[in-house]
């Protein structure tokens, strides 16, 4: 079988299939996509009326879901992005005025890639879902609650 385009990163041999080819595929990227899922610091009001300062200096994770056999690196490399796991990440953030209980939080904040992971073989063509990966800024923040 031959590769279609350029976008085919690793052929190999396997049980199942004599020739499979894997490449990402459906590839979007969301800029400026703020991760709430990480969180790279916090601060919590006691009393109502306070603010809240954040300065540090935090490390992000960088996430990539694999897909198929693929490796990190292999996803990282066909979606243009390091394969390091972490970014350094300056926080400087103030508050507004807050509420007893409430909790600020500072994010990460980088490009969201959503993309499928494809085997091509002789037994035909097959697709993950969609799966996504977190490419942090560096020094890139969003405070907030």
């Amino acid at each position: 079988m031959t590769p279609r385009n350029a976008d085919v990163t690793r052929s190999c041999s396997n049980p199942n299939s004599p020739f499979a080819f894997y490449k990402v595929v459906d590839k979007s990227k969301t800029l400026n996509y703020v991760n709430r899922g990480q969180v790279l610091a916090s601060c919590k009001a006691l009393n109502t009326g306070v603010t809240c300062s954040i300065s540090k200096g935090a490390s992000s994770t960088r996430t990539v879901q694999l897909g198929m056999t693929m490796k990190r690196a292999e996803i990282t490399g066909s979606l243009g992005i390091s394969s390091a796991a972490t970014v350094s990440v300056n926080v400087t953030c103030t508050s507004p005025t807050m509420y007893s209980g409430q909790v600020f939080k500072a994010f990460p904040m980088g490009e969201r890639h959503r993309y499928k992971v494809q085997r091509e073989s002789l037994l035909g063509i097959e697709k993950t879902g969609w799966l996504y990966a977190f490419n942090p800024t560096v020094n890139g923040f969003a405070c907030g609650f």
